[in-house]
């Protein structure tokens, strides 16, 4: 059957000065080039799974031998049970990498705190959407989820970025550009109807819109691209490039105090046995197939052990099956050095330093 993904560039021909760039549609787009690849692409011997928290993980963070075999397959929006919906799905297809897994859970404290819990995705895949999801007996949980899957997109879509992206793009396809594109091509900045009075009342991202329509196409990618600062896209490894790395992180001082006082996070007791079966069904799958499979849970700048969603889901951890491999790594790595650009993105240095604890604790030997 067709899965419905889109096809991706071989990213092994990408330069490391260049990104890839899905124009239209995102963050679907972007998932479906990370799946796309995952069922096209050649195995590497090492592939990280995570949501957009974890797109920072790059080859920077291996060893120079190492790094061409590492692939970083993070998808923006996905969650726990759609990495293992993913997992699942390429392992019965032969799909996954050859040795090792790195499966990345959210920290407890971001979003809403349900990210190890909740389907979020907006992709019609194979992988996410099977026949027997759609069922008589099933009817009334796939039409719910077929709701859900539409709000998501509208909400993504009314995003003035994803508007530029996906209704005023000139193509709905992946381009590959240079680092200083926009350096190099000039964004055009007439008008459409600049004759009109009205012109000078009118909102200025109206006028970037109207402007869109008197370009050429070249001139709109350019628009597009260049809007503010240069999209970001994906290096040559997967990982996220063109993030701007702040001078100094941005501290969201209401996100922790939703933490501790519970407002607003939602995570609850009865959310752990269902991140424990994900885990675990994960660890089953990979093992199976006769892979190594590795969880990791990365920090949250300002985090506490005495925050009540961290007690919930240290109570979930506890549950696992011993054999699971796992790092815990809230509460530790709490200098700034260690987040590119927020309280929740972990930088490269960060991920330097877990990839030295996988060698620390043997998880690596199999790549020698």
């Amino acid at each position: 059957g067709q899965s419905g993904s889109v096809a991706a560039p071989e990213f092994r021909s990408v330069r490391s000065n260049e990104r890839v760039i899905p124009i239209g549609r995102a963050p679907a787009r972007y998932m479906r080039i990370k799946l796309s690849y995952l069922e096209r692409g050649t195995p590497y011997r090492v592939g990280y799974f995570a949501d957009h928290t974890g797109s920072m993980f790059s080859r920077r963070a291996w060893p120079g031998n190492l790094g061409p075999s590492f692939f970083n397959y993070y998808m923006p929006t996905s969650s726990l049970p759609e990495i293992r919906d993913i997992i699942e799905y390429a392992g019965r297809r032969n799909l996954l990498p050859s040795d090792i897994i790195v499966v990345m859970l959210d920290n407890p404290l971001v979003g809403n705190g349900l990210l190890n819990y909740e389907r979020r995705t907006n992709l019609f895949h194979e992988a996410f959407v099977s026949i027997d999801a759609t069922s008589i007996s099933n009817l009334p949980t796939s039409f719910e989820r077929l709701y859900a899957v539409a709000e998501n997109l509208v909400a993504q879509t009314l995003d003035w970025r994803s508007l530029w992206t996906s209704i005023f793009a000139p193509t709905q396809k992946t381009v590959i550009l240079a680092d200083r594109y926009c350096q190099a091509n000039g964004v055009a900045t007439d008008v459409a109807g600049k004759a009109s009075p009205w012109i000078d009342y009118m909102p200025k991202r109206i006028l970037s819109y109207l402007g869109l329509l008197v370009m050429s196409d070249d001139q709109k990618l350019a628009a597009i691209v260049c809007a503010e600062d240069m999209l970001p896209g994906f290096g040559v490894d997967g990982s996220e490039r063109g993030r701007k790395k702040r001078i100094a992180v941005r501290f969201d001082e209401r996100n922790l105090t939703r933490g501790r006082n519970k407002g607003g996070n939602l995570l609850e007791p009865r959310h752990a046995d269902f991140i424990v079966e994900n885990m675990e069904a994960i660890h089953r799958i990979v093992r199976t197939s006769g892979r190594t499979v590795i969880f990791m849970v990365p920090p949250v700048l300002g985090e506490s052990p005495s925050m009540l969603p961290h007690k919930i889901f240290s109570a979930a951890l506890a549950k696992l099956d011993k054999s699971i491999r796992l790092i815990d790594h809230r509460f530790k790595f709490q200098d700034i050095k260690y987040f590119h650009d927020d309280y929740e993105h972990t930088s490269v240095e960060y991920y330097a330093a877990v990839v030295e604890e996988f060698g620390r604790r043997g998880w690596l030997n199999r790549l020698k």
